[in-house]
C-alpha cells in the first residue's frame, strides 16, 4: 500500500472572521514493502502569507515566508507532485486540515482536486482504543525549545515526523480505513443562477473604483496586454487558471507594494 503522509501550518489572522492563513505545507510517501514501512519521495514549501500581518509582528519564521512563493503557486507545484504518484490516499491526523485548505482557496481563489480517499488517525486510533495526545506531544516540543532558547515555533515538517512514529507504533498501514472525500468548494459557484466573477476581479476592480491602482498596473504586473486585461475585467464568464494566476500574481504584487509603501512612511 502507498499513501502520502500530510500536515500543515497556518497563522490566524485578526478580524477576518478567524480567517487561518497556510503559512507552510509538509508531506512524505509512505509504501508498506514486504510489512516495513519506508518513506518515497516528499515535498515541503513554506508559503508567503499575503493577508496577515505578520511582517510587523517579527515573527520568528520571517524569511522564510519573505522568500516562499504565495499560497497559489505553492499548491500548484504541491499538486504536479501528488498527481505524479498516482491516485494513493492522504493521511492527515484529522478533518481540521480539510478545513483550513478549503478556508485558503475561497480567500485566495486557486482551486484545486484532493484527493479521492484519506485516512483520518485520529478515527483510527479512536476506533482501535489507543490514546494519542498529538496537539500535547506539539506543546511539549514546543515547551522543550522554549528551554533550549530555539525558536518556538514547531514546523509541518516536524509535525509529520510525530505523525510517521504514530503510525509506525500504533498501526498497520494496509488496516486504516479509506474514507471518501471531496473538496466542498466548486470551481464553477454560482450566484442567483449566474456565475459571479472571480474573487481576484472583484478585488481588483475595487481597487480600480477607489483610484488606487489602474489598467496600466495591472497589465504591467500580471503581464498581459491593457486589452486583455479590460476584457476580463468587464467579462461575466469563468477565467481560466492561466489568467486568474496571472490577476493573482498582480494582486500580490499590489499588496507588497503598499506593505513596502506604509512600512517606509512608518505607518501601522
Amino acid at each position: 500500500m502507498k499513501a502520502i503522509l500530510m500536515e500543515i501550518n497556518w497563522t490566524k489572522e485578526k478580524g477576518f472572521n478567524n480567517f487561518c492563513e497556510m503559512t507552510e505545507i509538509a508531506a512524505i510517501q509512505l509504501q508498506v514493502v514486504d510489512g516495513i514501512l519506508i518513506e518515497g519521495g516528499s515535498f515541503h514549501s513554506f508559503i508567503r502569507p499575503v493577508f496577515s500581518p505578520w511582517k510587523k509582528e517579527n515573527h520568528p519564521n520571517y524569511s522564510d515566508w519573505w522568500l516562499a512563493s504565495t499560497f497559489p503557486s505553492v499548491m500548484r507545484k504541491f499538486t504536479q507532485w501528488y498527481e505524479s504518484l498516482g491516485d494513493i490516499p492522504w493521511i492527515v491526523w484529522n478533518d481540521y486540515l480539510f478545513t483550513i485548505l478549503v478556508m485558503n482557496m475561497e480567500r485566495h481563489n486557486y482551486f484545486f482536486h484532493g484527493a479521492k480517499r484519506t485516512v483520518f488517525l485520529q478515527n483510527e486510533l479512536k476506533k482501535r482504543k489507543r490514546p494519542y495526545h498529538f496537539q500535547e506531544v506539539v506543546l511539549n516540543q514546543i515547551k522543550d525549545k522554549e528551554k533550549s532558547g530555539q525558536e518556538v515555533e514547531i514546523l509541518a515538517s516536524e509535525k509529520i515526523a510525530i505523525l510517521r512514529k504514530m503510525v509506525v507504533n500504533t498501526m498497520n498501514l494496509n488496516e486504516l480505513t479509506m474514507e471518501s472525500f471531496t473538496f466542498k468548494s466548486n470551481m464553477r459557484r454560482k450566484m442567483n443562477g449566474r456565475h459571479h466573477k472571480d474573487l481576484v476581479i472583484t478585488k481588483l476592480i475595487g481597487l480600480l473604483k477607489d483610484g488606487d491602482i489602474t489598467i496600466d498596473d495591472i497589465a504591467e504586473w500580471s503581464r498581459l496586454s491593457k486589452d486583455r486585461v479590460v476584457q476580463i475585467l468587464s467579462s461575466n464568464t469563468i477565467i481560466n487558471d492561466y489568467y486568474r494566476k496571472q490577476l493573482n500574481e498582480a494582486w500580490t504584487m499590489w499588496i507588497t507594494i503598499e506593505e513596502m509603501s506604509r512600512e517606509f512612511n512608518g505607518k501601522d
